[in-house]
C-alpha cells in the first residue's frame, strides 16, 4: 500500500498544508509516494519512514479538506481508490480494482477521476462503493478534470475541452469546445482546477503560463485566456490546484510553485531531481493556544489602600511607645 510521509507536524504552527506525490527517495525508480508540508517559503520534504519496491501510489491526488484521496497500488495488477486521515493514517479502500487514475478530484459527495483509456468515472466517498462512468466521450487520453459545483470539465489528449452536468450517478452528454480545439492539443493539457468564478489549465507546452479563463467562457479559443506568467519558476505546470486565491503547481521535474490567481508574485517553493505530479493543499489546524503565565508573586496581599496601611503602621507605632513609657514610670516607683 502506498504510504503518505509528514515532514513535520503543523499542529503548533496552523499553517497550510501542501500535498505532492513525488518519487522521491523511492526505492524502486519511477514509483511514487505522497509527501506533506507545511506551507513555507520553502518546503520541508524530508520524509521520515522507510518505503519497498512494493508500495506506490499513481500521480493523481485530492482533498476535501477532511480527508486526503489517493490512487494505491494494491499489489496484484490494479489500483485501489482510498482515502487516510490529512496526517496519512486511517488509510480506508473506497473502490477496489480501477485503472490508474490520471486526476482525482473531490466535491461534497462524490469522487470523480480520469483514465488515461478508460474514461471519465465517479464514486461515492463511502467505503466499498463502485464507480461509474459517466461520460459518452469516445477514444483515449483522458488527462485534465476540474469539479465546479455541479459541473465537471474534462480534458482529453489530442481531442479538446469538455463540459458537462454530473449528479455522480449517471452518465451524461459532454458538450465539446469546438473553438480551435487544436489548440488544447498543442498545449498538452495535463490538468485542470477551478475557483468559484474561473477555470485554470495546466499544460506542458513549454511556455511558462498557466491559462485562466471565466467558467462562463470556458468554451472561447484558448488564445484568449489569461496567461499566468511562471517562466521566473518553471515552463512547465503539470499539476495544478486552486486553494485560497492561489495556484499551487508542480512541472513533473522536481520544482512546486505557487503564484496568486491574479498573476502576481509566482514562488518557487521546493525543487529536487525528482519527479513531482499532482499537488493538492488544506487550512492547517488552528494553534492551540499556550496559557498565559500566572500573575501570582510571593508578596504578601495587599488588604487596604496605601494610606490606610501607612496610618495603621503609624497606629502601632504609637501604641507600642505608650507602653513603653508606662513601663518605665512603673519601675521608676518601684525603685
Amino acid at each position: 500500500m502506498g504510504t503518505i510521509f509528514a515532514a513535520t507536524s503543523a499542529s503548533a504552527t496552523g499553517e497550510n498544508i501542501l500535498y505532492w506525490v513525488s518519487d522521491e527517495g523511492h526505492t524502486s525508480t519511477g514509483d511514487n509516494r505522497v509527501f506533506s508540508s507545511p506551507i513555507t517559503q520553502t518546503l520541508i520534504n524530508s520524509p521520515i519512514s522507510g518505503n519497498t519496491a512494493s508500495t506506490f501510489t499513481s500521480r493523481a491526488l485530492a482533498t476535501d479538506g477532511t480527508y486526503l484521496y489517493f490512487n494505491d497500488n494494491n499489489n496484484s495488477g490494479s489500483w485501489d481508490i482510498v482515502r487516510t486521515n490529512l496526517d496519512g493514517t486511517n488509510k480506508t479502500v473506497i473502490a477496489t480494482g480501477v485503472s490508474e487514475a490520471s486526476q482525482l478530484v473531490s466535491n461534497s459527495t462524490f469522487l470523480f477521476y480520469s483514465t488515461w483509456n478508460d474514461g471519465v468515472f465517479a464514486v461515492s466517498k463511502t467505503p466499498g462503493s463502485t464507480p461509474n462512468r459517466i461520460d459518452n466521450i469516445s477514444g483515449s487520453g483522458f488527462q485534465g478534470l476540474a469539479v465546479c459545483g455541479t459541473d465537471i470539465y474534462a480534458e482529453v489528449y489530442s481531442d479538446g475541452l469538455y463540459k458537462a452536468t454530473s449528479n455522480g450517478t449517471t452518465a451524461v452528454s459532454f458538450t465539446k469546445n469546438t473553438a480551435n480545439a487544436g489548440s488544447f492539443n498543442a498545449l498538452s493539457v495535463t490538468s485542470l482546477a477551478c475557483d468559484s468564478n474561473n477555470l485554470y489549465l495546466g499544460q506542458l507546452q513549454g511556455n511558462g503560463v498557466i491559462y485562466k479563463t471565466p467558467l462562463s467562457s470556458w468554451n472561447a479559443n484558448p488564445s484568449t485566456w489569461t496567461q499566468l506568467n511562471i517562466s521566473s519558476v518553471t515552463n512547465y505546470s503539470w499539476g495544478i490546484f486552486y486553494f485560497s486565491d492561489s495556484i499551487y503547481f508542480s512541472d513533473s521535474n522536481g520544482k512546486i510553485g505557487s503564484i496568486t490567481s491574479t498573476g502576481t508574485s509566482p514562488t518557487l517553493m521546493t525543487t529536487s531531481g525528482s519527479s513531482t505530479w499532482n499537488v493538492a493543499v488544506t487550512a492547517g489546524p488552528t494553534p492551540t493556544p499556550t496559557p498565559s503565565p500566572s500573575n501570582s508573586s510571593n508578596t504578601l496581599p495587599n488588604t487596604g489602600s496605601n494610606g490606610e496601611s501607612l496610618i495603621g503602621f503609624a497606629g502601632l507605632l504609637l501604641m507600642g511607645g505608650i507602653s513603653l513609657l508606662a513601663y518605665a514610670i512603673i519601675r521608676r516607683r518601684i525603685v
